[in-house]
């Protein structure tokens, strides 16, 4: 056979031959998974799927609540006895779920789970099946799932709620005191009592001003927290008076700070208003701009400007606590979302200065006050002062002449 018979044998194979005999054929595609009307996978042979998989938290579902966005959802479900119970975190539009991690209690009660209004906070009360049993109040970071910080002991709760700004929550357990713990510190703030039965339920107002109680009485009780007490006329407070509570706005005892707060709340706003405006030199104030930037060069490709970055942040400690959480939520890059959860978690058990909570009663103070006065107050400082801005985006009193 001539050379020239055996390239036209060739050629005749490769064209008529099925694909995969000759060598030089194009290898086979791989085959693609078969796809369900939401876009995920089915199981090899399935060709249809009827529901979806999306949603799926499993059995034991006793905790559900949307954040303040409307645009996650956060489910916590038991897992049984010998395993901690999972919080999962949903995209409410599309079902997938974003994140899950153990919840550091095992609860199994929705009462004793509540969700922060921003939806940054997971705060759980401790074990309920031993009726007996003490342990720490946990707040937990939704966003990575660590435990954020720990309070005071308490007995298993009946019940507990967060007030609309997040500053504070309440926890009652059957018939002890209702009481209030601040958010930012674990500092006990105020104990409510006088009531009869077990408390079952709580929940504040939508200015945060007042708390309601529901007992196994069938009676619902409204505490005052905030402002003068129904019927009762504000009081103009004398100089005197508003430096002994200014005094007592950086004291360390959580009840006699708050303390102060309710009763500059319960004055008559004028006279309020214009002694903290004075007190402005005394309240700490942060360039946000800055801050911004500094999370910007968490991500810098730079290592020395990704340090320095870090080192910023944190020395400005609790003040840029929120601008981090903020960050954190807005699905960072890999390296930028290592260093925001090395900075929150160096802020967890680190004590916050009595001047600077003296700043935030004081930013409270004015939030409780709803007049144009001292809305406008709030105004100016939220140009420096991150939680004043926060203050007035939220905006949780309509404003009185």
């Amino acid at each position: 056979m001539t050379a020239l018979h055996r390239h036209f044998l060739v050629v005749l194979l490769a064209t008529w031959l099925p694909i995969g005999v000759v060598a030089t054929a194009e290898p086979a595609k791989e085959k693609q998974p078969c796809l369900d009307r939401h876009g995920d996978p089915l199981p090899d042979g399935a060709i249809y799927r009827l529901g979806s998989t999306r949603f799926r938290a499993g059995w034991g579902v006793y905790f559900l609540a949307f954040s303040k966005d409307g645009k996650t959802l956060v489910s916590v479900n038991s897992m049984g006895r010998s395993r901690q119970d999972v919080v999962r975190i949903w995209k409410v539009d599309t079902g997938e779920q974003l994140r899950r991690f153990p919840l550091e209690l095992t609860y199994n009660d929705s009462q004793g789970v509540a969700l922060s209004p921003d939806g940054s906070l997971l705060a759980v009360l401790p074990e309920a099946r031993d009726t007996l049993r003490e342990g720490p109040i946990v707040l937990m970071d939704v966003a990575t799932g660590r435990v954020a910080r720990r309070f005071a002991n308490q007995k298993h709760g009946c019940g507990m709620a967060f007030s609309p700004d997040g500053k504070m929550y309440a926890a009652v357990k059957e018939s002890e005191p209702i009481r209030l713990w601040e958010t930012a510190t674990g500092k006990e703030r105020l104990r409510l009592s006088g009531y009869r039965g077990w408390m079952d339920h709580l929940a504040f107002s939508p200015d945060g001003s007042k708390l309601v109680s529901v007992s196994s009485d069938r009676n619902a009780l409204v505490w005052q927290i905030f402002g003068p007490a129904l019927g009762r006329r504000p009081n103009d407070l004398t100089e005197p008076q508003l430096q002994n509570l200014w005094a007592d706005l950086a004291c360390e005892d959580g009840q006699v700070a708050f303390r102060a707060v309710r009763t500059l709340t319960a004055a008559a706003p004028g006279p309020v208003v214009n002694f903290l405006r004075r007190q402005e030199k005394d309240i700490l104030r942060l360039d946000h701009r800055r801050v911004v930037r500094w999370i910007e060069e968490l991500d810098s490709d730079e290592f020395a400007v990704r340090e320095k970055a870090t080192a910023e942040l944190e020395k400005r400690g609790v003040l840029v606590e929120d601008s981090l959480r903020m960050a954190l939520r807005n699905r960072p890059t890999l390296e930028m979302r290592k260093r925001l959860e090395i900075l929150l978690s160096k802020l967890a058990d680190k004590p916050i200065a009595p001047t600077i909570l003296r700043g935030w009663y004081a930013i409270e103070v004015l939030e409780h006050l709803p007049t144009p006065a001292s809305r406008k107050l709030l105004e100016e400082w939220a140009k420096n002062i991150p939680q004043a801005k926060a203050a007035v985006q939220r905006s949780i009193h309509p404003l009185k002449p």
